[in-house]
């Protein structure tokens, strides 16, 4: 990288951050009696539910999270105008279920809580479209949102010849179950950021990647509530793989993958302590140690202390159950058996029909994309085993990967019925 293009990124990053800051505070100055309407049927809807609602009888999978939509919709009736309001986002909990938490707020009951270590950046489009609508609109939107975007993409890589990086993904959605992910409103987030950005790296020439990807952890930090953050790196970079090896360009592939890397999680954790700064700053030191106290709940919490698997293990394997449909095994022995089943179908299928070899560095940089989810479950092991529900489908990244692999590998006159020869 050129040394004037690094020392712009800086600039770009503070530009970008004071620009969606300034979004986000006049989204919040609109008037709070303009949402009535699509606050009251949201809140209507969420306090007949408990915490979630699986839209499919016994399907763990299909889970809408009424927990964290109705915190987004609590601090949304609550806010009021300013940057201390935006810092602090306030909401009020009433002590029982969050949607009923939201009733009350929409009744008119004072905020008595604060959530001040996220920016909460998903007011913006929340905010704006409950001027016309309310949370079921929402999620139709969503819905509509995320089959646009996965549509370009797809139409992408059709058009760039990339049908292995398509197919990866159709697969990957699907086993990941991620057709019900615009039920929930603060899971879209990641989804629409990641392909966004795939649908980048298929366009930009390389030499801007460098801004693409810091501005990516930036938009990731402040707009997601901490669900699967990690797509937004894997995803174009899995992209940014499968045209590298179009175009034979593998050598230094790690090396850039890494620098990349870099780049997002610089992006990432300086939006994350922009954030602290500005809540210190306007609510005192007390932000620090409340955002210190939940990054400790984060990675110690309060785990059950008789985990089979210990709480790292569990860590893993709840989110690797997650690929398991709950209506087809929801015990350890059962899921144990249903991965190993699956695991065992891809290895014959590759070692029957292998024949190509990959070229140098696409295999190194397609598993240490794949592991990346799995570090993030070990580095916050509490949240990644309490939210196992929602973590999962960061693995739609992981099997993309391992499909990837297997289908560069398969030999595609091995793939072709054999034609019989006429007596």
């Amino acid at each position: 990288m050129h040394k004037q293009r690094l020392l712009r990124l800086p600039a770009a990053f503070l530009g970008t951050l004071a620009l969606l800051l300034a979004v986000l505070l006049a989204v919040n100055a609109i008037p709070r009696a303009a949402l009535a309407r699509g606050l009251t049927a949201s809140a209507d809807y969420y306090a007949a539910y408990g915490v979630r609602r699986n839209w499919a009888p016994g399907l763990e999978q299909s889970k809408e999270d009424i927990y964290a939509d109705a915190v987004l919709m609590n601090i949304a009736a609550c806010m009021k105008p300013g940057l201390a309001a935006t810092a602090a986002a306030r909401y009020h909990d009433s002590g029982g279920y969050m949607g009923q938490s939201l009733a009350d707020a929409v009744g008119g009951a004072d905020a008595n809580a604060d959530y001040s270590r996220y920016w909460h950046g998903a007011l913006i489009p929340v905010t704006l479209l409950l001027l016309v609508t309310d949370a079921g609109g929402v999620r139709l939107i969503n819905a509509l949102l995320l089959a646009a975007l996965a549509s370009l993409f797809l139409s992408a890589c059709r058009k760039r010849r990339l049908k292995g990086l398509a197919a990866a993904y159709l697969l990957a959605f699907a086993a990941t179950e991620s057709f019900f992910v615009p039920l929930s409103i603060e899971y879209m987030p990641c989804y629409v950021l990641s392909l966004l950005a795939a649908l980048l790296i298929l366009r930009l020439k390389e030499e801007n990647l460098p801004l693409l990807f810091l501005l990516t952890g930036l938009c990731t930090a402040f707009f997601d509530f901490l669900t699967v953050e990690t797509m937004t790196l894997l995803l174009p970079l899995i992209a940014l793989v499968a045209l590298r090896r179009k175009r034979d360009e593998t050598a230094g592939l790690v090396r850039s993958m890494a620098g990349y890397g870099g780049l997002w999680l610089a992006g990432y954790a300086g939006a994350f302590l922009c954030k602290w700064l500005l809540a210190a700053a306007v609510l005192g030191p007390s932000a620090w140690a409340e955002t210190a106290a939940m990054g400790a709940e984060k990675f110690a919490g309060d785990a059950p202390a008789n985990l089979p698997l210990g709480r790292y293990g569990s860590a893993i394997f709840n989110n690797l159950a997650g690929l398991v449909p709950t209506t087809l095994a929801d015990t350890y022995l059962g899921v144990t058996a249903v991965l190993a089943a699956a695991g065992l179908i891809l290895f014959c299928f590759w070692f029957l029909y292998r024949g190509r070899k990959l070229p140098r560095g696409i295999a190194p940089a397609l598993i240490l994309a794949g592991l990346v989810p799995y570090g993030r479950y070990l580095l916050l092991p509490y949240h990644a085993l309490v939210h196992n529900f929602f973590t999962y489908r960061a693995q739609l990244c992981s099997l993309m990967c391992l499909f990837l692999l297997i289908g560069w590998t398969l030999d595609p006159a091995r793939l072709r019925p054999k034609r019989r020869r006429k007596a």
